[in-house]
């Protein structure tokens, strides 16, 4: 029988439940996997559809794989055609479950630095009573933002709604409602000069390796915010560091990194105006996202057996 393999996906029983239900009088068997558990070579020799990840030694075995669900919305390794068994494996991500977690951890990091609150936080630890100067707004600010799709968008309507000034950066440059002005990657330099706030949310391409570089933070203005939460390997990290240190840059919320794990010898560990998380921003652990990602599986599984097209078809090509 044909198999569909969850592997990494952290759904709820009661969902399992529902997708036998679902799938085995379509003639499939559901198969359950964990990730970080070693499995024998030939594990998905009956799979014909995986959700979630999985080790490219598996699926180089898996030569009935016809469809793979990601259950996130960035696709890094996984946009490389050689790790497949043959051409013929469509791969979708989980594009649009991510924006609104995303977009609240931003606003939750942006306003923390802009209301000086690690300098709160260190004091309530000394118990130390002692305002801090330089308070800043989100309204009235400029947020430049790097990609205009889900996660830059949900955030663009998250800023306008607080008074903020959001403007987009994309390849196409192509206008947006989100966005009060779109401007091609070309012109990323004159983008992010007059920025208060700059946030990438780009994914991890060979087009993004190092897109905001040396330069780009050069270019941006003096106690410029700088969020990311796309991929570390869009990022000069050691000129991000640099730009921290001299305060250019006047602080950062960084979700992502060049290497992960954050080496301990890292110097952004102890900047006192930098909010440092572990890839967490767009969980797929998290109750409402597995929600998201289960109903998107589901409904690109009713759509598999009836031959439409599935949502969210990466380029593999492009990389996203």
């Amino acid at each position: 029988m044909a198999e569909i393999v969850c592997m990494g996906a952290a759904f709820r029983t009661e969902q399992i439940d529902a997708l036998r239900s679902a799938a085995e009088p379509a003639g499939y068997a559901v198969r359950i996997l964990d990730l970080g558990t070693e499995y024998a070579p030939d594990t998905l020799e009956d799979c014909e559809i995986l959700c979630g990840h999985c080790p490219e030694e598996l699926l180089r075995n898996a030569k009935k794989l016809r469809w793979i669900q990601l259950t996130s919305a960035g696709v890094d390794r996984m946009a490389d055609p050689s790790i497949y068994p043959h051409e013929g494996v469509v791969v979708t991500n989980a594009t649009g479950v991510f924006g609104i977690s995303i977009a609240e951890h931003l606003i939750m990091g942006t306003l923390m630095l802009l209301r000086k609150m690690p300098h709160y936080l260190a004091r309530q630890r000394e118990k130390t009573w002692r305002r801090a100067e330089g308070l800043r707004f989100l309204h009235g600010s400029r947020v430049t933002i790097l990609g205009t799709g889900d996660l830059g968008g949900t955030f663009a309507k998250y800023c306008a709604a607080m008074g903020a000034h959001p403007v987009g950066v994309s390849r196409s440059g192509r206008a947006k409602p989100e966005f009060e002005r779109v401007y091609p990657v070309d012109r990323l330099r004159e983008a992010v000069r007059d920025a208060d706030i700059v946030a990438a949310c780009l994914p991890g391409t060979r087009e993004t390796y190092g897109l905001i570089s040396r330069e780009i933070f050069a270019a941006m203005k003096p106690g410029v915010l700088f969020l990311n939460v796309g991929r570390g390997s869009t990022v000069d990290e050691d000129a991000l560091i640099d730009g921290l240190r001299s305060g250019h840059i006047g602080g950062a919320v960084l979700d992502v990194f060049r290497q992960e794990p954050l080496p301990e010898d890292s110097p952004l560990w102890s900047m006192d105006h930098v909010i440092l998380t572990p890839h967490m921003s767009g969980s797929g652990w998290d109750t409402d996202n597995i929600d998201r990602i289960y109903a998107l599986f589901r409904d690109n599984f009713a759509r598999y057996l009836t031959g439409e097209p599935l949502r969210n078809v990466v380029d593999l090509r492009r990389q996203y």
